[in-house]
């Protein structure tokens, strides 16, 4: 879960930033640098990075056993069952 702390992280850098845009489109002053743009888009490609590298190259144990499950269910045969009535 290391890409969504990144992500959350540079997600708060993205707000700042846009706090700072409306700032000085208000006429404030406020001073944008450039390493915040560079951080912005480094934490961004990190953390979607991160997130591929999860999903797509490490196998989750949970997964696998619910895949099997599945798979047990859709290539066994179907059965009937006959159950007693209740006679109350």
């Amino acid at each position: 879960m290391a890409s969504l702390s990144i992500f959350l992280t540079t997600t708060g850098i993205g707000l700042l930033l846009i706090g700072k845009l409306i700032s000085k489109q208000l006429g404030y002053q406020a001073d944008i640098s450039i390493g915040e743009y560079i951080a912005l888009g480094v934490g961004f490609t990190i953390s979607l990075f991160l997130f591929l590298f999860d999903h797509f190259c490490i196998t989750n144990e949970k997964n696998e056993v619910m895949n099997k499950i599945d798979l047990f269910f859709k290539n066994s045969p179907r059965t009937r069952h006959l159950m007693k009535a209740n006679d109350d």
